[in-house]
Protein backbone atom coordinates (compact mmCIF):
# COMPACT_ATOMS: atom_id res chain seq x y z
CA UNK A 1 0.00 0.00 0.00
CA UNK A 2 1.73 2.99 -1.29
CA UNK A 3 1.43 6.73 0.95
CA UNK A 4 1.46 9.96 0.71
CA UNK A 5 4.65 11.48 -1.36
CA UNK A 6 7.06 12.96 0.49
CA UNK A 7 7.08 16.67 0.87
CA UNK A 8 9.85 17.04 -1.21
CA UNK A 9 8.41 15.35 -3.92
CA UNK A 10 5.59 17.02 -3.71
CA UNK A 11 7.07 20.78 -3.60
CA UNK A 12 8.84 19.38 -6.49
CA UNK A 13 6.36 18.54 -8.86
CA UNK A 14 4.18 21.54 -8.07
CA UNK A 15 7.60 23.52 -9.24
CA UNK A 16 7.89 21.43 -12.30
CA UNK A 17 4.00 22.32 -12.99
CA UNK A 18 4.84 25.96 -12.20
CA UNK A 19 7.70 26.06 -14.66
CA UNK A 20 5.57 24.12 -17.55
CA UNK A 21 2.90 26.60 -16.79
CA UNK A 22 5.58 29.37 -17.38
CA UNK A 23 7.05 27.81 -20.92
CA UNK A 24 3.66 26.83 -22.32
CA UNK A 25 2.20 30.59 -21.61
CA UNK A 26 5.74 31.90 -23.38
CA UNK A 27 5.05 30.06 -26.19
CA UNK A 28 1.74 31.03 -26.88
CA UNK A 29 2.31 34.54 -26.11
CA UNK A 30 5.10 34.42 -28.59
CA UNK A 31 3.13 32.58 -31.44
CA UNK A 32 0.07 34.97 -31.22
CA UNK A 33 2.20 37.86 -31.18
CA UNK A 34 4.26 36.94 -33.68
CA UNK A 35 1.00 35.81 -35.34
CA UNK A 36 -0.44 39.08 -34.85
CA UNK A 37 2.52 41.21 -37.24
CA UNK A 38 2.05 39.19 -40.08
CA UNK A 39 -1.36 38.20 -39.97
CA UNK A 40 -3.34 40.91 -37.99
CA UNK A 41 -6.82 39.63 -38.50
CA UNK A 42 -5.78 35.98 -37.84
CA UNK A 43 -3.61 36.98 -34.92
CA UNK A 44 -7.10 38.89 -33.46
CA UNK A 45 -8.92 36.17 -34.02
CA UNK A 46 -6.58 33.83 -31.85
CA UNK A 47 -6.23 36.31 -29.50
CA UNK A 48 -10.05 36.29 -28.93
CA UNK A 49 -9.90 32.47 -28.87
CA UNK A 50 -7.63 32.69 -25.49
CA UNK A 51 -9.54 35.21 -24.15
CA UNK A 52 -12.64 32.80 -24.40
CA UNK A 53 -10.42 30.35 -22.88
CA UNK A 54 -9.27 32.02 -20.05
CA UNK A 55 -12.57 32.87 -19.46
CA UNK A 56 -14.36 29.59 -19.55
CA UNK A 57 -11.04 28.50 -17.53
CA UNK A 58 -11.55 31.23 -14.64
CA UNK A 59 -15.48 30.33 -14.56
CA UNK A 60 -14.93 26.01 -14.35
CA UNK A 61 -12.11 27.40 -11.75
CA UNK A 62 -14.69 29.50 -9.55
CA UNK A 63 -17.46 25.91 -10.19
CA UNK A 64 -15.13 23.84 -8.49
CA UNK A 65 -13.55 25.87 -5.54
CA UNK A 66 -17.24 26.51 -4.57
CA UNK A 67 -17.63 22.71 -4.89
CA UNK A 68 -14.84 21.64 -2.66
CA UNK A 69 -16.01 24.72 0.02
CA UNK A 70 -19.85 22.56 -0.20
CA UNK A 71 -17.59 19.56 0.27
CA UNK A 72 -16.00 20.87 3.25
CA UNK A 73 -19.29 22.00 4.58
CA UNK A 74 -20.41 18.51 4.20
CA UNK A 75 -17.20 17.11 6.03
CA UNK A 76 -17.82 19.54 9.01
CA UNK A 77 -21.93 18.67 9.03
CA UNK A 78 -20.92 14.46 8.85
CA UNK A 79 -18.33 15.44 12.05
CA UNK A 80 -21.04 17.21 13.62
CA UNK A 81 -23.74 14.06 13.19
CA UNK A 82 -20.63 12.12 14.13
CA UNK A 83 -20.64 13.80 17.72
CA UNK A 84 -24.08 14.20 18.06
CA UNK A 85 -24.76 10.22 17.42
CA UNK A 86 -22.01 9.25 19.57
CA UNK A 87 -24.04 12.11 22.57
CA UNK A 88 -27.03 10.73 21.79
CA UNK A 89 -28.06 14.71 21.89
CA UNK A 90 -31.13 15.39 20.30
CA UNK A 91 -30.54 18.86 19.52
CA UNK A 92 -27.19 18.79 17.91
CA UNK A 93 -29.20 16.29 15.78
CA UNK A 94 -31.73 18.36 14.46
CA UNK A 95 -29.35 21.66 14.77
CA UNK A 96 -27.38 19.14 12.52
CA UNK A 97 -30.27 18.29 10.20
CA UNK A 98 -31.25 22.37 9.80
CA UNK A 99 -27.74 22.99 8.44
CA UNK A 100 -27.88 20.46 6.20
CA UNK A 101 -31.58 21.55 4.59
CA UNK A 102 -30.05 25.24 4.70
CA UNK A 103 -27.00 23.97 2.72
CA UNK A 104 -28.89 22.68 0.03
CA UNK A 105 -31.72 25.07 0.24
CA UNK A 106 -30.85 27.42 -3.03
CA UNK A 107 -29.78 23.34 -5.13
CA UNK A 108 -32.81 23.16 -7.16
CA UNK A 109 -32.08 19.31 -7.73
CA UNK A 110 -31.73 18.69 -4.42
CA UNK A 111 -35.25 19.52 -3.96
Amino acid sequence: MAGQPNRLLRWALGLAAVFGGVVVSVAVRDFVSSLLLRFPILGLGVSALLIAFSCFAVMMVTKEAVTLRRLARLDWLHAWVAVALELQDLNMAQTACAKLLALYRRRPKAR
